[in-house]
């Protein structure tokens, strides 16, 4: 999942790919010009989810219940 979020961040614009040829090779993904403006909004969401961590937990709790294999 996370090479999947990494590429989708690159490829909208707001993150770039730096390799350094070292052993083992190092991969950066620093931010561009485009990504502090997309840190509000991940804050926010992370801001929501703070707030709403005893919701989310009973609806995912529900939710693993009614998809578990009977």
């Amino acid at each position: 999942m996370l090479s999947v979020t990494l590429r989708a961040l690159r490829r909208d614009g707001p993150v770039t790919r730096t390799v350094t040829p070292t052993v083992p090779p190092r991969v950066d993904y620093p931010l561009t010009d485009a990504g502090p403006s997309s840190a509000g909004v991940v804050a926010e969401v992370l801001r929501r989810a703070e707030d709403h961590r005893r919701h989310i937990h009973e609806a995912r709790s529900a939710y693993d219940r009614a998809a578990a294999p009977r």
